[in-house]
């Protein structure tokens, strides 16, 4: 996944070095364990697909932020 995704990762990196980190950490540690018990590891991927929705949510109400009235184009 990391491999996959080296550029995003690049670009996010150059402004919050954090976010990154972390999330190579997380990988790691899924690929290395020790997990947690199946049930819990669920869960605890639950949780990190709401956070993944909530950074989506969140860019998306920036992206919408940034667009003028005027730079929509005109319905006829």
């Amino acid at each position: 996944m990391i491999e996959q995704n080296r550029e995003l990762l690049t670009q996010v990196a150059s402004v919050n070095p954090g976010m990154v980190s972390t999330l190579l950490a997380l990988d790691g540690q899924l690929r290395a364990g020790p997990l947690p018990p199946p049930q819990v590891l669920h869960h605890y991927g639950q949780l990190i697909c709401r956070l993944g929705a909530a950074i989506i949510a969140h860019a998306e109400r920036q992206n919408a932020a940034a667009i003028e009235p005027g730079d929509l184009p005109d319905r006829a």
